[in-house]
C-alpha cells in the first residue's frame, strides 16, 4: 500500500510506502497491544492523577515510536505534547520489564543532540521481542 507525497521543490506528487502505523488495521493492532500491556508509572511523589497523565504520555510516545524511526527528543515532544524531560523519562519507562522491556536505542547526532529509536517487536511491528 502506498500514499502520496508532494515534492516540495517541484510540486509533483509521488507514491511512497505507508508506514505500518498508517496501514489499514493499524489502530486496531495498537488498541489490542495497549490492552495486553498495562503501563505502570511509579516513583517518589507520583499520585493517581500523575499516573493517568504520564501513562497517557507513555502511550503516545510508544505509539509514535512504534514505527522504528530515529527521532530527537524535540521531535518526539512536538508530536506527543509532553516536555522533552517527560518524553525522555517515558523512553526510560519503556525499557522497564513491567512495561514490556522494550529496546530503545540511541545515537549521537551532533554535540549533545541524540536520536532515539524504539526497536520494533519481533513477529511484525507489534509482536513480542
Amino acid at each position: 500500500m502506498t500514499g502520496r507525497r508532494k515534492d516540495t521543490a517541484s510540486g509533483e506528487l509521488f507514491a511512497e510506502p505507508l508506514p505500518d502505523h498508517c496501514r489499514p488495521g493499524a489502530l486496531d493492532r495498537l488498541r489490542q497491544e495497549a490492552r495486553s500491556e498495562q503501563v505502570q508509572i511509579d516513583g517518589p511523589g507520583i499520585e493517581a492523577q500523575d499516573r493517568r497523565r504520564l501513562g497517557n504520555l507513555l502511550d503516545r510516545v510508544a505509539r509514535l515510536m512504534a514505527d522504528g524511526r530515529w527521532r530527537t527528543l524535540r521531535e518526539i515532544q512536538r508530536e506527543t505534547g509532553g516536555s522533552e524531560t517527560s518524553v525522555s523519562a517515558r523512553l526510560r519507562d519503556l525499557r522497564k520489564p513491567r512495561n514490556g522491556a522494550r529496546i530503545v536505542n540511541r545515537r549521537r547526532v551532533q554535540g549533545g543532540t541524540w536520536q532515539y529509536r524504539l526497536v520494533p517487536k519481533q513477529g511484525g511491528p507489534h509482536g513480542r521481542a
